[in-house]
């Protein structure tokens, strides 16, 4: 019974706030907790045709778009659900807490 409660903690403190990956064009931030305002459940990434990057927390873009990636004259827009989805090893990085909570469970 203690290891199920260890996991629903743990599992819920990974799922409490979504972060993402944030650069402003100029400066790379690392990954940061979406503020309430900015928490939809996406992180976005959006290269211009001038080469800049901005990566971000959505605020309500990504609905409309999926978690797919949309392209225009002046940029390409991608959209994804989930932890640090938005750049870097996001897909290693998102897995880590799962296999420490799979571990957990056979502990």
């Amino acid at each position: 019974m203690l290891k199920v409660l260890i996991h629903t903690i743990f599992i819920l403190a990974v799922a409490s706030a979504l972060e993402c990956y944030i650069n402003n064009g100029l400066t790379d931030y690392g990954f940061q907790k979406c503020p309430p305002d900015s928490d939809n459940g996406w992180c976005l990434k959006v290269r211009f045709v001038s080469g800049n990057w901005v990566k971000a927390c959505d605020k309500m873009l990504c609905p409309s778009v999926g978690d797919n990636c949309e392209t225009t004259s002046t940029r390409t827009l991608c959209c994804c659900k989930g932890d640090r989805c938005n750049g870097g090893d996001s897909v290693t990085m998102a897995l880590i807490p799962l296999g420490f909570s799979a571990v957990g469970l056979l502990l």
